[in-house]
């Protein structure tokens, strides 16, 4: 079920209907339904959308920890997007260069080896 909704009055129901379970939580959504019935801007916004895009957004903030446990819980494709924020160096931290190598060779098992420059003699 989306938590912004095209219907005005489902929208409605929902502000009214739901328990407040925090009063911190409940203030910012107030304060957010506040801006978009001032805006008049009503959201077709699913919850799921905005995980993804949270989670996309603020990963690279996240502790090492926090984004083993996070990309473990993520569907593979989404896990490539969460990784591609991150630099090079923070997506090889914790391998070992043999790891490494050994991930390198899979990709490129049955590719042919690009040409060798010739080398230099030494005079």
């Amino acid at each position: 079920m989306s938590f912004f909704c095209p219907s005005e009055k489902l929208t409605v129901f929902r502000q009214t209907t739901y328990p407040r379970r925090s009063g911190d939580t409940s203030a910012l959504l107030d304060r957010l339904f506040e801006l978009y019935r001032r805006d008049g801007i009503i959201m077709t916004y699913a919850m799921e959308e905005f995980r993804r895009a949270y989670v996309k957004e603020h990963f690279p903030d996240l502790t090492p920890e926090e984004r083993k446990q996070l990309v473990l819980s993520l569907p593979p494709e989404e896990r490539q997007d969460c990784l591609a924020t991150l630099p090079l160096e923070e997506r090889f931290a914790g391998l070992s260069p043999e790891q490494i190598r050994q991930y390198l060779d899979q990709l490129t098992a049955g590719q042919p080896s690009p040409p060798r420059k010739p080398r230099r003699k030494k005079e």
